[in-house]
């Protein structure tokens, strides 16, 4: 399982395959800046919650 809670409030975030075969969540992963998301989780559930407040936010293959 993988848990990432507040990854970077004020600045871009940027997660790559952070877990292909178990659980996902991320949390508020970036509040003021862009956030990118990509092969989240390929054999898992993924949960993604306020991933970007006030930027971009791009999430791609989050759950194969």
């Amino acid at each position: 399982d993988d848990t990432t809670t507040d990854a970077n409030n004020n600045g871009d975030d940027t997660t790559t395959d952070t877990n292909n075969n178990g659980d996902d969540t991320t949390t508020d992963a970036n509040n003021n800046g862009d956030d990118t998301t990509t092969d989240t989780n390929n054999n898992g559930d993924d949960t993604t919650t306020d991933a970007n407040n006030n930027g971009d936010d791009t999430t791609t293959d989050t759950n194969n």
